[in-house]
Protein backbone atom coordinates (compact mmCIF):
# COMPACT_ATOMS: atom_id res chain seq x y z
CA UNK A 1 0.00 0.00 0.00
CA UNK A 2 1.42 3.39 -0.79
CA UNK A 3 1.65 6.40 1.25
CA UNK A 4 -0.80 7.96 -1.42
CA UNK A 5 -3.54 5.22 -2.12
CA UNK A 6 -6.91 6.91 -0.59
CA UNK A 7 -9.13 3.98 0.15
CA UNK A 8 -11.26 4.43 3.06
CA UNK A 9 -10.15 3.87 6.68
CA UNK A 10 -11.62 2.09 9.64
CA UNK A 11 -11.80 3.52 13.17
CA UNK A 12 -9.69 1.13 15.44
CA UNK A 13 -11.57 2.43 19.28
CA UNK A 14 -8.96 2.56 21.67
CA UNK A 15 -8.92 3.72 25.53
CA UNK A 16 -6.64 3.61 29.03
CA UNK A 17 -8.57 1.37 31.29
CA UNK A 18 -7.12 0.74 34.60
CA UNK A 19 -9.30 -2.02 34.85
CA UNK A 20 -10.56 -5.55 33.70
CA UNK A 21 -14.13 -4.43 33.93
CA UNK A 22 -13.32 -1.07 32.06
CA UNK A 23 -12.00 -2.71 29.28
CA UNK A 24 -14.92 -5.41 29.25
CA UNK A 25 -17.16 -2.83 29.19
CA UNK A 26 -15.84 -0.64 26.31
CA UNK A 27 -15.04 -3.70 24.03
CA UNK A 28 -18.87 -4.97 24.75
CA UNK A 29 -19.93 -1.15 23.85
CA UNK A 30 -18.22 -1.69 20.77
CA UNK A 31 -18.84 -4.76 19.45
CA UNK A 32 -18.06 -5.29 15.83
CA UNK A 33 -16.13 -2.49 15.38
CA UNK A 34 -12.39 -2.58 15.12
CA UNK A 35 -10.93 -2.40 18.76
CA UNK A 36 -7.80 -2.09 20.44
CA UNK A 37 -6.91 -3.59 23.57
CA UNK A 38 -3.60 -2.01 25.96
CA UNK A 39 -2.78 -4.74 28.37
CA UNK A 40 -0.31 -2.74 29.26
CA UNK A 41 -2.13 -0.15 30.78
CA UNK A 42 -3.97 -2.24 33.66
CA UNK A 43 -3.66 -2.46 36.80
CA UNK A 44 -4.39 -5.97 37.76
CA UNK A 45 -3.08 -8.39 34.68
CA UNK A 46 -5.20 -11.77 35.63
CA UNK A 47 -6.83 -14.85 33.54
CA UNK A 48 -10.27 -12.91 33.17
CA UNK A 49 -8.56 -10.42 30.82
CA UNK A 50 -7.38 -12.54 28.54
CA UNK A 51 -10.62 -14.22 27.70
CA UNK A 52 -11.76 -11.25 26.74
CA UNK A 53 -9.10 -11.33 23.77
CA UNK A 54 -10.63 -14.24 21.06
CA UNK A 55 -11.92 -11.64 18.66
CA UNK A 56 -10.96 -10.83 15.44
CA UNK A 57 -11.31 -7.57 15.18
CA UNK A 58 -9.20 -7.36 17.99
CA UNK A 59 -5.63 -5.91 18.28
CA UNK A 60 -3.88 -6.53 21.21
CA UNK A 61 -0.86 -4.81 22.65
CA UNK A 62 1.00 -4.93 25.54
CA UNK A 63 3.16 -1.58 25.37
CA UNK A 64 7.11 -1.25 26.53
CA UNK A 65 7.82 1.87 28.61
CA UNK A 66 10.61 2.75 25.98
CA UNK A 67 7.50 2.83 23.42
CA UNK A 68 5.13 4.87 25.48
CA UNK A 69 3.58 2.06 27.21
CA UNK A 70 2.81 1.37 30.77
CA UNK A 71 4.19 -2.43 31.43
CA UNK A 72 6.17 -2.57 34.98
CA UNK A 73 7.39 -5.64 34.28
CA UNK A 74 10.88 -7.00 32.94
CA UNK A 75 10.92 -7.93 29.14
CA UNK A 76 10.88 -11.95 30.11
CA UNK A 77 7.08 -11.08 32.02
CA UNK A 78 6.24 -8.87 28.84
CA UNK A 79 6.83 -11.97 26.20
CA UNK A 80 4.74 -14.15 28.58
CA UNK A 81 1.94 -11.56 28.56
CA UNK A 82 2.38 -11.57 24.43
CA UNK A 83 2.68 -15.18 24.52
CA UNK A 84 -0.58 -15.73 26.46
CA UNK A 85 -2.70 -13.08 24.53
CA UNK A 86 -1.76 -14.83 21.40
CA UNK A 87 -2.63 -17.77 22.60
CA UNK A 88 -6.33 -16.33 22.72
CA UNK A 89 -6.28 -16.08 18.53
CA UNK A 90 -7.39 -12.40 18.99
CA UNK A 91 -7.61 -10.65 15.34
CA UNK A 92 -3.89 -8.93 15.68
CA UNK A 93 -0.67 -8.83 17.66
CA UNK A 94 0.98 -5.67 18.11
CA UNK A 95 4.52 -6.30 18.55
CA UNK A 96 7.69 -4.02 18.79
CA UNK A 97 10.34 -3.43 16.04
CA UNK A 98 12.38 -2.81 19.20
CA UNK A 99 11.48 -6.53 21.05
CA UNK A 100 13.73 -9.05 20.86
CA UNK A 101 14.10 -10.45 17.30
CA UNK A 102 13.73 -13.93 18.93
CA UNK A 103 10.52 -13.15 20.30
CA UNK A 104 9.17 -11.39 17.62
CA UNK A 105 9.89 -14.88 14.89
CA UNK A 106 8.63 -16.93 17.70
CA UNK A 107 5.18 -14.60 17.90
CA UNK A 108 5.38 -14.59 13.74
CA UNK A 109 6.05 -18.64 13.39
CA UNK A 110 2.97 -19.50 16.18
CA UNK A 111 0.70 -16.82 15.25
CA UNK A 112 -1.87 -19.44 12.97
CA UNK A 113 -5.11 -17.42 12.51
CA UNK A 114 -3.92 -13.97 14.11
CA UNK A 115 -2.07 -11.06 11.97
CA UNK A 116 1.34 -9.53 13.50
CA UNK A 117 1.56 -5.46 13.57
CA UNK A 118 4.85 -4.61 13.86
CA UNK A 119 4.88 -1.35 15.36
CA UNK A 120 7.73 1.29 15.91
CA UNK A 121 6.87 4.66 18.25
CA UNK A 122 9.67 7.30 18.10
CA UNK A 123 8.52 9.42 21.56
CA UNK A 124 11.09 12.24 20.86
CA UNK A 125 10.28 14.92 18.07
CA UNK A 126 13.01 14.55 14.96
CA UNK A 127 12.94 10.85 14.11
CA UNK A 128 13.12 10.23 10.72
CA UNK A 129 10.88 8.40 8.94
CA UNK A 130 11.99 7.31 6.25
CA UNK A 131 14.58 5.33 8.09
CA UNK A 132 12.48 4.02 10.42
CA UNK A 133 9.49 2.73 7.92
CA UNK A 134 12.84 1.18 6.19
CA UNK A 135 13.83 -0.53 9.11
CA UNK A 136 10.30 -1.97 9.74
CA UNK A 137 9.49 -3.01 6.07
CA UNK A 138 12.75 -5.08 6.42
CA UNK A 139 10.95 -7.14 9.03
CA UNK A 140 8.79 -9.83 8.36
CA UNK A 141 5.02 -8.74 9.51
CA UNK A 142 1.54 -9.01 7.84
CA UNK A 143 1.47 -4.90 8.72
CA UNK A 144 3.14 -2.40 10.26
CA UNK A 145 2.76 0.60 12.05
CA UNK A 146 4.60 4.43 12.43
CA UNK A 147 3.71 6.37 14.90
CA UNK A 148 6.15 9.30 15.57
CA UNK A 149 6.14 12.84 17.61
CA UNK A 150 5.99 15.64 15.46
CA UNK A 151 5.89 18.96 16.69
CA UNK A 152 5.08 21.22 12.98
CA UNK A 153 2.45 19.87 10.86
CA UNK A 154 5.73 20.15 8.17
CA UNK A 155 6.52 17.14 9.07
CA UNK A 156 3.84 14.95 8.20
CA UNK A 157 5.19 15.10 4.46
CA UNK A 158 7.96 12.77 5.16
CA UNK A 159 5.98 10.66 7.49
CA UNK A 160 3.08 10.25 4.52
CA UNK A 161 5.92 9.73 2.27
CA UNK A 162 7.68 6.67 4.29
CA UNK A 163 7.46 3.34 3.41
CA UNK A 164 6.32 4.44 0.10
CA UNK A 165 5.67 1.32 -2.30
CA UNK A 166 4.93 -1.27 0.52
CA UNK A 167 3.06 -3.82 0.05
CA UNK A 168 1.67 -4.49 3.27
CA UNK A 169 -1.01 -2.35 5.23
CA UNK A 170 0.70 0.38 6.76
CA UNK A 171 -0.18 2.65 9.23
CA UNK A 172 1.31 6.37 9.86
CA UNK A 173 0.51 8.28 12.81
CA UNK A 174 1.64 11.71 13.49
CA UNK A 175 1.73 12.00 17.76
CA UNK A 176 0.66 14.91 19.29
CA UNK A 177 -1.17 18.42 18.06
CA UNK A 178 1.20 18.91 14.88
CA UNK A 179 0.22 15.66 13.90
CA UNK A 180 -3.34 16.31 13.47
CA UNK A 181 -4.06 15.51 9.75
CA UNK A 182 -3.16 12.00 9.83
CA UNK A 183 -5.61 11.45 11.96
CA UNK A 184 -8.20 13.02 10.21
CA UNK A 185 -7.05 12.00 6.62
CA UNK A 186 -5.75 8.38 7.51
CA UNK A 187 -6.20 7.52 4.30
CA UNK A 188 -4.56 10.46 2.80
CA UNK A 189 -1.51 8.80 4.64
CA UNK A 190 -2.55 5.26 3.46
CA UNK A 191 -3.51 3.91 6.81
CA UNK A 192 -6.02 1.20 6.68
CA UNK A 193 -6.96 2.59 9.93
CA UNK A 194 -6.81 5.41 12.62
CA UNK A 195 -6.89 5.26 16.41
CA UNK A 196 -9.28 7.36 18.33
CA UNK A 197 -10.69 7.34 22.00
CA UNK A 198 -14.14 5.55 23.07
CA UNK A 199 -16.19 8.46 24.20
CA UNK A 200 -15.01 9.21 28.41
CA UNK A 201 -11.91 6.79 27.70
CA UNK A 202 -8.48 8.28 28.18
CA UNK A 203 -6.61 8.77 24.94
CA UNK A 204 -3.80 6.82 24.97
CA UNK A 205 -1.41 8.88 22.38
CA UNK A 206 -0.92 12.19 22.28
CA UNK A 207 -3.37 14.26 19.80
CA UNK A 208 -6.06 11.13 19.88
CA UNK A 209 -9.41 12.29 18.66
CA UNK A 210 -12.62 10.80 20.38
CA UNK A 211 -15.19 8.67 18.53
CA UNK A 212 -17.94 11.24 18.58
CA UNK A 213 -15.52 13.58 17.06
CA UNK A 214 -13.51 11.39 14.54
CA UNK A 215 -17.59 10.49 13.49
CA UNK A 216 -18.99 13.96 13.38
CA UNK A 217 -15.97 15.03 10.96
CA UNK A 218 -16.05 11.54 9.02
CA UNK A 219 -12.62 10.36 9.64
CA UNK A 220 -12.41 7.79 7.73
CA UNK A 221 -14.62 8.26 4.88
CA UNK A 222 -11.50 9.17 1.83
CA UNK A 223 -13.64 11.04 0.24
CA UNK A 224 -15.66 13.04 2.07
CA UNK A 225 -15.46 16.69 3.43
CA UNK A 226 -13.53 17.27 6.72
CA UNK A 227 -14.47 20.43 8.90
CA UNK A 228 -12.24 21.58 11.96
CA UNK A 229 -12.51 23.41 14.41
CA UNK A 230 -16.21 24.66 13.68
CA UNK A 231 -15.85 25.02 10.55
CA UNK A 232 -12.97 26.93 10.33
CA UNK A 233 -11.05 25.23 7.88
CA UNK A 234 -12.14 22.49 5.60
CA UNK A 235 -9.99 19.90 4.19
CA UNK A 236 -10.77 17.50 1.60
CA UNK A 237 -8.93 14.21 0.27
Amino acid sequence: MSATRQTASALCVTGGERTVAGLAARLAAQRGALQEARLDLLEDLDGSAFELLGDPRLIVACRSRAEGGAFAGSEDERAAVLRRALAARPGWLDVELSAAPALRRELLASRGSTRLLLSCHALQPGGDPAALAARLSAEEADALKLAIAVEDAAELAPLRAAGAGEARPFVRVGMGAAGLLSRVLPARFGSPWTYVAADGATPTAPGQLSLSTARAWRVGEALAPVALLGGAAVLTS
